[in-house]
């Protein structure tokens, strides 16, 4: 899939023009971006631009059980090119792909068959079957991944120092209720879909979050807008 040609409307670039992070210094916890492609359903399949070509070579990109099964994610990036450059950024070859849920997870997906890394978050017993990918398993007791300790857990055991989050919805609600949540990425392609579609989050409260608009890229090519907000805290 081609990149996007993008004229900034407010932007932040670095020396090479394209899109910049301000990376924070903590030591605890890695950066949460929220990434929200959007066709009028929440259809992440309608937007043009895969994740890691608009928002930055992230580390890590987390999604929960329902999410892998919808998206049947591949590899996160594809092209060898595109992962040796990423190894000239400093960054690891593949991004960590971090699931949160259960077992029970689409093994014959490409994100599993294709190679690449992928640690999993879980309070499930099962065990995973053998893989062609690389994946570790975190167990958590009690019903819920504790979420923080998560984070915890990839920033001290993986060094991870930013994490790309595509939910579903309910992830994204659990993050935002424990205020672990630093941006939002809102990608809004100019189509309307009827039906039910997902919401942007779920399971929180109706108390508005504020955020700031940092920056807001347009694509003439397809009238895509990529929005960066940042979380009010």
């Amino acid at each position: 899939m081609r990149s996007p040609k993008v004229r900034s409307i407010q932007v932040q670039p670095n020396t090479r023009g394209k899109v910049a992070f301000l990376q924070l210094d903590c030591p605890v916890l890695p950066k949460v971006v929220f990434r929200f492609p959007s066709s009028g359903k929440g259809d992440t399949r309608e937007v043009s631009v895969p994740a890691f070509e608009i928002v930055a070579p992230l580390p890590a990109a987390a999604a929960k059980l329902g999410t892998v099964r919808a998206e049947r994610y591949g590899r996160i990036i594809r092209s060898q090119a595109k992962r040796e450059r990423r190894e000239r950024l400093g960054l690891p070859h593949d991004p960590l792909a971090v699931i949160v849920g259960s077992m029970d997870l689409p093994w014959d997906a490409p994100l599993f068959t294709e190679g690449g890394r992928v640690l999993i978050f879980t309070t499930d017993d099962a065990e995973r079957p053998p893989t062609k990918s690389s994946v570790r398993v975190v167990r958590h007791e009690g019903d819920r991944v504790d979420l923080r300790a998560a984070l915890e857990h990839l920033r001290r055991e993986r060094g991870v120092t930013s994490l790309l989050c595509e939910g579903g919805p309910h992830l994204h609600g659990e993050l935002l209720a424990a205020g672990l949540v630093d941006e939002l990425f809102i990608t809004r392609a100019p189509k309307i879909a009827g039906g039910e579609g997902p919401g942007l989050v779920a399971g929180i409260d109706e108390s508005p979050i504020d955020a700031e608009l940092v920056w807001l890229l347009h694509d003439p090519q397809t009238g895509d807008l990529f929005g960066r907000y940042r979380v009010a805290r």
